[in-house]
């Protein structure tokens, strides 16, 4: 993961006339990056929370609020589906998200990527959104996930949470390349308010907490009755 962003929580649409520029836009300087470091290095700059939300702007986005993740990532779903540009984006908001694993095999066909990852690319889609959901108890609960792919299989993806009590979206961002585990440390940066209360269970520094609790999940319940009840 390299980066977690926090953004006010808004409602409302864009309308219309800015999405069909966003959709020029935005494919314009896909092209141009393209073209110039090659689809691998358009992914990992998406990665990257800064530069997502700097993007996001250029574009046409100029509000740094929820919307700017889900609207942008929508666009670029749009402008890249075709393949061509050797980068796809999987996935979306809500029922959008659950389509990612169907939508991985059309991806690789697209990208000429080979049929063997697909597996490994479906595991990591549905890793990402357990980690974050349920290692990373932030108080903000999961309603976006896209997956950003390359024709190389190198990929980033995208999540984003909401917290309505405090009307705050929380974004969170993967990236393949130098990950060595899903479950520990797999961030390189967090750019956020810091939450005392969150349990962050893929802290590298809490290994044993982990194993004790999958130690705990393995035992018979019954053994817990009769020793603590």
């Amino acid at each position: 993961m390299e980066g977690i962003a926090d953004l006010p929580l808004h409602e409302g649409h864009v309308p219309l006339w800015l999405i069909r520029l966003m959709k020029r836009m935005a494919r314009a300087l896909v092209e141009i990056i393209v073209e110039e470091y090659g689809p691998d290095k358009f992914v990992i700059r998406l990665s990257n929370p800064l530069w997502f939300q700097a993007f996001n702007n250029i574009i046409g986005m100029d509000w740094d609020s929820s919307g700017s993740t889900t609207v942008t990532l929508g666009i670029l779903k749009e402008v890249l589906k075709d393949g061509r540009l050797g980068v796809m984006v999987l996935g979306g908001k809500g029922r959008k998200a659950r389509k990612v694993p169907e939508e991985i095999v059309e991806a690789c066909n697209k990208l000429n990527i080979q049929s063997s990852i697909e597996k490994e690319l479906v595991k990591a889609s549905k890793l990402s959104a357990k980690v974050d959901s349920a290692m990373l108890q932030d108080g903000y609960t999961l309603y976006h996930h896209s997956m950003i792919l390359s024709n190389t299989g190198l990929w980033a993806i995208i999540q984003q949470g909401m917290n309505v009590s405090i009307g705050m979206a929380r974004r969170y961002h993967w990236l393949s390349k130098n990950m060595q585990s899903f479950v520990r440390k797999p961030h390189t940066a967090i750019a956020g308010k810091k939450n005392p209360a969150s349990l962050n269970l893929i802290d590298e520094g809490i290994e044993k907490t982990r194993k004790t609790i999958l130690d705990l999940a393995r035992e018979n319940p019954r053994k817990f009755i009769t020793q603590y009840l």
